[in-house]
């Protein structure tokens, strides 16, 4: 569910959520962070 937009802050938002999600995600491959931290 995402919103078609045209918002500068809104794309610039999105794109540091996405960064921040592939660091957790690398994070969580590494083992750096536990499951049970983002549950």
């Amino acid at each position: 569910m995402k919103a078609e937009t045209a918002n500068p802050l809104d794309q610039e938002m999105d794109r540091l959520l996405r960064e921040r999600s592939a660091g957790l995600l690398e994070a969580l491959s590494k083992g750096e962070v536990s499951l049970a931290f983002i549950s």
